[in-house]
């Protein structure tokens, strides 16, 4: 027996246990729960909508400033995956007061895609303070 086999071998039995155990306290459910099981165990991660694997949040805030000058500061910055072929990230972007958003977007995606291979983002751009910020005299 192969470790691959082994493992699927594993997972059957540990669906097989948890569906039996659910069994006992979700009655007439048994298709639900076990493709829910399924989904858990083949791709949970995405099902919970977990960051890409290593994605840097902090290399992509270093990136974008050192890139794009108009830049003064990176944060808010979230990923997930809605697939393992799709990252998503948002993020916000402080900029210089003379930036132009529409550009400044632009350049923000164009890099993100580029540098990250992420291809699906939501770039929310700022003039000063954060508005999500709790402390207004300081960035979020």
């Amino acid at each position: 027996m192969t470790a691959k086999t082994a493992s699927k071998t594993n997972d059957a039995v540990l669906t097989q246990t948890i569906t039996r155990e659910v069994a006992k306290r979700v009655v007439g459910q048994d298709v639900m729960v076990e493709r829910l099981l399924i989904g858990l165990l083949t791709g949970g991660h995405i099902l919970l909508e977990g960051s890409p694997p290593g994605f840097d949040a902090r290399a992509v805030k270093d990136d974008i400033r050192a890139a794009l000058p108009y830049v003064l500061d990176v944060h808010h910055v979230h990923a997930w995956s809605i697939s393992e072929e799709r990252p998503m990230v948002t993020l916000h972007a402080n900029v210089a007061a003379s930036t132009n958003s529409t550009d400044a977007v632009r350049d923000i995606k164009r890099m993100l895609a580029e540098h990250f291979k992420i291809t699906h983002a939501t770039v929310e751009i700022e003039y000063g303070a954060c508005v999500d910020d709790p402390h207004p005299h300081s960035a979020c």
